[in-house]
C-alpha cells in the first residue's frame, strides 16, 4: 500500500506542480450567476441602536420579523453567540425558527429548525471557515450545511454572513448520535447534549468512555495505547483533522471539536465534528510557538495544548500510524488541480456580495476589513501558500 500510494502522490504532484509553473497563479472565473440569499431581521428600535455595542453571549434578541429570501418564518428564539465575536460590532446568531425552513444553496438543500448566522468578524476576507468545512467533507470527517447570506438589520446590511448548521445537530440529526460532547481539553467537558428518549445508562457509559481517553494517555504506551485510542476514539477521523490543522497552520483548535457516540459503532466509540476555523493560517499556535516547540519539537502536530495530541506526538508507534495516515491523506488535501477548484467555487459564492459596497465596508470594524479587491487578492496568496506550505511538507513526511 506504502507503494502505491507513493506512486499516486508522485502522479499527483507531478500533474499539480506543471499546473502552479504553467499557470503561476490562482486562476478565477467570473460569476454569471449574481443571486444570492438574504436574511431580512426587523427588530425594536431600542435593540437595534444596542446590538453594535459588546453584549453578553447568549443575549436575547427579540425578533418583530424575519425573512429568508423573501418568505416569512416565525422565530422562536434568536439569541447572540459566541465568546469572542460577542464583542465585535457585528454580532453573529443562535437563531431557532418555530418550524425548519428548507435551505436551498450551492451545497445542496438541508431543512433546519436551528441554526447559526456566523458574522465572520474574525474569518479574514470570510474564506477560512468555507474553506475547511469543504476540506473536512472533502476528507470524511463531518458534512455540515452551510452558504454566505446578506444579512439585514431593520432594513440596513450587516455585511456577509456564513448560515451553518449547528455542530451538535451533525452529530445528533445526520449522524443520529445518541450523545455528543463538545471538549475543552484532556477531560474537560464544555457542553453535552443527548438525543430524545436517550437512556440514562448510555449517557452514564459514554461519559465514563469520554473520560477514559485521558487515562490511556498517562497509562499505556505503544501497542496497547493505539489499540485503546482506536476502540473508543475513531482515529482516523482524529488524524484526518490534525494533518488538516497542520498543513494549514490552525491556530485555535483544541476545544473546537465535538465528540459523539457512532450509532453503528459497537463497541461504543467517539466520532470528531471540528468547528470554528477562524484562525487558519496564524504563525503560531494558541499557546505560542515557545511552548508548542517545547513539548512536540518537530512532531508534525500544529499545537500542543491538549494532552491526546501530545501523547500522539510523544509516542513512536502511535504517531508512526498517524504520519501513515498523514501520507496517506496528503495527495488528496493538497492536490493543486482540487485546491484550484475550491477556491474558485468559494470566489464564485463569494464575490455577488461585494456587488454591494454595503456588504463589505461595515468589514472595518471585522478583525481585517475586506473589499472586492483585497478579498481576491487574498485568494491568491493563500492558494500560493498552501502550494508551497505543501512542498515543505511532504519534504517533512519523506515523499520526496
Amino acid at each position: 500500500m506504502r507503494i502505491n500510494r507513493s506512486i499516486l502522490y508522485l502522479l499527483l504532484c507531478a500533474v499539480g506542480c506543471s499546473v502552479l509553473h504553467a499557470q503561476g497563479k490562482l486562476q478565477l472565473d467570473e460569476p454569471t450567476d449574481t443571486g444570492y440569499l438574504k436574511i431580512d431581521l426587523q427588530i425594536p428600535n431600542s435593540i437595534a441602536g444596542q446590538i453594535h455595542e459588546p453584549l453578553r453571549s447568549g443575549s436575547g434578541i427579540p425578533v418583530n420579523a424575519m425573512k429568508i429570501s423573501g418568505e416569512p418564518v416565525e422565530v422562536e428564539e434568536m439569541k447572540t453567540r459566541g465568546k469572542s465575536s460577542a464583542f465585535f460590532y457585528r454580532k453573529s446568531f443562535n437563531v431557532q425558527l418555530k418550524d425548519a425552513y428548507s435551505f436551498k444553496g450551492p451545497g445542496g438543500k438541508k431543512k433546519m429548525k436551528h441554526f447559526y448566522l456566523l458574522a465572520q468578524a474574525m474569518d479574514t476576507h470570510y474564506f477560512r471557515n468555507h474553506f475547511a468545512f469543504s476540506m473536512m467533507r472533502e476528507l470524511g470527517v463531518a458534512d455540515f450545511y452551510f452558504q454566505y447570506a446578506e444579512l439585514s438589520i431593520n432594513g440596513h446590511s450587516e455585511g456577509i454572513y456564513l448560515v451553518i448548521e449547528r455542530p451538535y445537530d451533525v452529530a445528533l440529526r445526520d449522524q443520529d448520535a445518541p450523545v455528543v460532547y463538545r471538549r475543552l481539553e484532556s477531560r474537560r467537558i464544555d457542553k453535552e447534549k443527548s438525543g430524545k428518549k436517550v437512556p440514562k445508562s448510555l449517557v452514564k457509559k459514554s461519559k465514563k468512555a469520554f473520560l477514559s481517553i485521558p487515562d490511556f494517555c498517562h497509562n499505556l504506551t505503544g501497542d496497547a495505547l493505539y489499540d485503546s485510542l482506536s476502540s473508543h476514539l475513531d482515529l482516523d477521523d482524529y488524524f484526518s483533522w490534525l494533518a488538516f490543522n497542520y498543513w494549514a497552520m490552525n491556530g485555535d483548535y483544541t476545544d473546537e471539536v465535538c465528540y459523539y457516540i457512532q450509532p453503528d459503532h459497537r463497541p461504543l466509540r467517539f466520532g470528531i465534528v471540528p468547528w470554528d476555523f477562524d484562525d487558519l493560517l496564524t504563525q503560531a499556535p494558541h499557546e505560542g510557538m515557545d511552548l508548542r516547540n517545547r513539548r512536540l519539537g518537530d512532531a508534525l502536530i500544529y499545537s500542543s495544548e491538549d494532552l491526546l495530541d501530545r501523547t500522539i506526538a510523544a509516542d513512536s508507534v502511535v504517531y508512526g500510524h498517524y504520519l501513515e495516515h498523514f501520507r496517506a491523506i496528503f495527495p488528496k488535501m493538497t492536490d493543486p488541480r482540487y485546491l484550484q477548484m475550491l477556491f474558485n467555487r468559494i470566489y464564485l459564492e463569494l464575490a455577488p456580495f461585494y456587488a454591494n459596497p454595503d456588504n463589505y465596508t461595515i468589514s472595518s470594524h471585522d478583525r481585517e476589513a475586506t473589499d472586492p479587491e483585497s478579498m481576491k487578492r487574498n485568494f491568491g496568496k493563500v492558494y500560493a501558500f498552501l502550494l508551497k506550505r505543501s512542498e515543505e511538507i511532504k519534504a517533512e513526511l519523506g515523499l520526496d
